[in-house]
């Protein structure tokens, strides 16, 4: 039911908000500019607005507040007052509509094919949970860090929002206010809604496609058919599959400059007809941050051209100032977050860089041209090179014939778009890898959208098999890249992200929080409200490890690897449940336990801890010490002291890789795992020592699905599981005493998504009789020969 509920907010009311209160400011932007450009194209300028609206309202605490109950007011009046232009609206542009919804309906198929509301990018960019840091605080207090304790959200927060003189200007956020604002007006959490807004914005660079071609293709439906092709560019598409919400906004303004630019026509009064290109460029810079103005200057040329066309040269000039004195205007904010007086720190973006992350190299600018056959943009694609630049350069032909067509029909916007997006390809792809891969998928749709105006131009001038062809190549190539990256699609676990939603939204619960796994997600987005801190994340505190050094960023730990110093600070540690983890210090108590994590709370009134000892390893969280070493630990105790422990049952773990291997599989580089890029099937023979409920966990993560047969009967199965935790739960078994076959089914389907790209390792198998809320005893020194022989998690002395 709750599943239904995300759905249901994120992907159904989200989109049809966002759509309704953009349509109806871009409305009343249009009526104040007395109808100064298209109605169809009110979706884009409101939506630009409201990005500006949001930046005013939220950049200073005390404005927060009204920031919504303004965006909701100007809807409605511009809904009350044009309600006719709002119904004018849906009725004429019906086909520019159903084009903005395929092509949102493209970039959302990876996910409704998952059949859960989550998001692309899982743990290949982990930017995702900034971006949602962001939103969840510039539309609760603004920009700001004001009243938040130290934590990684607020450390997210500060590094990144705040301007200085070392780190140069504060992180441009024109992107994720509207993704915040919507979000929290309908009342669900940014992290389901992230994937619908990206595919939103990719609709409306489609919708402003379609208008913009009106001129140089009259057929409506190849048309339509362009639009959406073009705006489905295979670089575009991947950086959508791995959460690059910026570059999907970026991409629909540019173009809708450029037509704004080389389509300006004067109107009675000199300001109206520079309001919506002042509007465009001054979210595009809210977007793009201040060094993003370089797109801006073409457009602005354009539109210079056809103002000194229109006018004479005394209005030349106040049309030039009341541009510039608008667009400075709705600028404010982002120029007082820009540092711009730190011009070598504002414009570092341009210099080389080694730091490319996750980005692993610098992108192929071949991919500019809007087809790769590869599952992940970041790599070359898998075939013969030599047919695939045959076709590139089939392609870059066509986008000639595209701009030579655009220039002679003297109608420019496929030309002016295709060059630019040429240029700045040139221009950034030799600097910082990440800035020019932004650029380069800002760019990919135009030069796609100039080879399908080619595509057009041929069929239009007879030469059908050369068209036909081409339509082949060029539609069949995107086609194949977009099914592609479908299959590699990383989708992040839904299932497991909610039960931190449902943790952080815990009310009974109070920080400060200790998460001791790498995530980000948990840390910055869903556990913001209990002030957590990531061991393996960005923190404020070093939290050590029982060496003196703290955890590696993206590295996890088990809590038995810390001192009671690292621990005690905090009242709740949110853990992941694993078969093979220690039990928190006998000072917390057990809260409850969901599948994925466990909840555990200070208790203030256990006995104080003089010496905590720990056993077992990194791979098993007890051992049987000896009796010896037991009698020196109540030595030490001496009289007056108490003793407590946790008795573990011992794990059963089967080892995968320890019989003959289907074919193709590997051993992995754990103990027990094994590497399968195909589907087979394992069987392993365990005994049972003790009859009992037992829980069966995988270790490790994999892409396709996994079912679990005991003695022949098929009792559990799981799919896609990708994490950084070291062990799933795939279900709990009664096993009765004796000998059992287990056996592991594996398998791969092409048509759901996530399942291709190269395999994972997983495994062993572990059962475990108890893991979760393990009974603390507590017994005198004197008693100490009770627990010879046991396994025991730690022994703890007490006073």
């Amino acid at each position: 039911m709750v599943q239904v509920q995300d759905i249901f907010l994120a992907w159904i009311l989200f989109p049809i908000f966002l759509l309704l209160i953009s349509v109806s400011i871009g409305i009343g932007v249009r009526y104040l500019t007395k109808n100064i450009f298209d109605l169809s194209l009110v979706l884009p300028v409101g939506f630009a607005s409201l990005i500006l609206i949001l930046q005013f309202l939220t950049f200073k605490k005390f404005t927060v507040v009204f920031a919504l109950p303004i965006v909701m007011m100007l809807t409605a009046i511009c809904i009350i007052n044009a309600r006719q232009v709002v119904l004018q609206y849906f009725r004429e542009n019906r086909l520019q509509l159903l084009v903005g919804f395929i092509t949102n309906a493209i970039y959302s198929v990876p996910i409704w094919a998952s059949g859960a509301p989550t998001f692309a990018g899982w743990i290949k960019l982990d930017d995702g949970s900034t971006w949602l840091a962001f939103a969840d605080r510039l539309t609760e207090a603004g920009r700001n860090t004001i009243g938040l304790q130290p934590s990684t959200y607020e450390a997210t927060l500060q590094l990144n929002l705040s301007p200085s003189a070392d780190k140069g200007p504060g992180y441009p956020i024109g992107a994720f206010l509207p993704l915040g604002g919507i979000s929290k007006l309908i009342g669900v959490d940014s992290a389901w809604a992230l994937q619908p807004y990206m595919s939103f914005l990719a609709g409306m660079l489609a919708m402003i496609l379609f208008v913009a071609l009106k001129n140089t293709v009259i057929s409506p439906v190849i048309r339509a058919c362009i639009s959406v092709l073009s705006s489905c560019s295979s670089l575009l598409f991947g950086y959508a599959m791995w959460g690059g919400v910026k570059e999907l906004l970026l991409a629909p303004f540019f173009a809708i400059l450029i037509y704004f630019g080389i389509s300006f026509s004067p109107g009675k009064n000199l300001i109206y007809p520079i309001v919506p290109f002042a509007i465009i460029a001054s979210a595009f810079i809210a977007v793009a941050g201040p060094s993003g103005a370089i797109w801006v200057f073409v457009p602005l040329i354009c539109l210079l051209v056809r103002v000194y066309r229109f006018y004479e040269i005394s209005n030349v000039w106040r049309v030039v100032r009341s541009l510039f004195l608008v667009s400075l205007i709705l600028c404010i904010p982002a120029i007082f977050i820009s540092n711009i007086l730190n011009l070598n720190s504002l414009f570092f973006f341009a210099k080389s860089s080694d730091d490319i992350g996750n980005l692993v190299g610098h992108i192929d600018r071949r991919e500019v041209l809007g087809i790769w056959p590869s599952g992940d943009f970041r790599f070359p694609p898998n075939i013969n090179q030599g047919p695939l630049n045959l076709a590139l350069l089939i392609v870059l032909g066509l986008v000639l014939l595209g701009i030579f067509n655009s220039y002679k029909s003297k109608d420019f916007f496929v030309a002016i778009i295709a060059v630019n997006a040429f240029f700045y390809t040139l221009l950034f792809s030799f600097g910082n890898a990440w800035i020019g891969g932004k650029a380069m998928a800002v760019s990919s749709p135009f030069l796609l959208l100039a080879a399908l105006v080619g595509i057009y131009w041929l069929l239009q001038s007879e030469h059908v098999v050369e068209a036909v062809l081409s339509s082949i190549i060029v539609g069949g190539g995107v086609v194949v890249s977009l099914a592609l990256t479908y299959h590699e699609v990383w989708l992040a676990p839904y299932a497991q992200l909610k039960e931190l939603q449902q943790i952080g939204d815990d009310q009974s619960l109070s920080g400060p929080t200790l998460m001791l796994e790498y995530s980000p997600y948990g840390s910055r987005h869903f556990l913001r409200n209990l002030t957590t801190e990531s061991a393996g994340e960005l923190r404020r505190n070093l939290i050590p490890l029982k060496s003196g050094q703290g955890v590696e960023k993206g590295n996890t730990a088990d809590i038995d690897e810390f001192p009671l110093t690292s621990i005690n600070p905090y009242k709740t540690l949110v853990l992941q449940r694993s078969p093979s983890a220690s039990r928190p210090p006998s000072n917390y108590r057990l809260a409850y336990s969901k599948r994925f994590y466990e909840v555990w709370q200070q208790d203030i009134a256990a006995k104080n801890i003089t010496e905590h000892i720990s056993f077992g390893n990194i791979s098993t969280a007890g051992e049987v010490p000896s009796c010896s070493r037991l009698k020196t630990i109540a030595e030490r105790a001496g009289t007056g002291a108490f003793i407590t422990t946790v008795v573990r049952d011992r794990n059963i773990s089967v080892n995968l890789g320890q019989n003959v291997l289907p074919n193709k599989w590997s051993n992995g580089s754990e103990p027990g795992s094994v590497i399968a890029p195909n589907s087979g099937l394992i069987s392993n023979k365990i005994n049972i020592a003790e009859t009992g409920n037992y829980s069966i966990w995988i270790g490790g993560s994999f892409r396709g699905q996994i079912k679990i047969f005991v003695d022949g009967k098929q009792e559990l199965v799981d799919s896609s599981q990708i994490n950084h935790a070291k062990f799933i739960e795939l279900g709990q078994l009664t096993l009765s005493a004796g000998a059992h076959t287990i056996d592991l089914k594996y398998s791969n389907s092409i048509f759901k998504p996530g399942t291709g790209g190269y395999p994972f390792e997983f495994g062993p198998i572990v059962l475990s009789k108890s893991s979760t809320g393990l009974p603390l005893t507590t017994i005198k020194p004197s008693q100490i020969d009770s627990l010879c022989g046991k396994n025991l998690d730690w022994i703890e002395i007490q006073r």
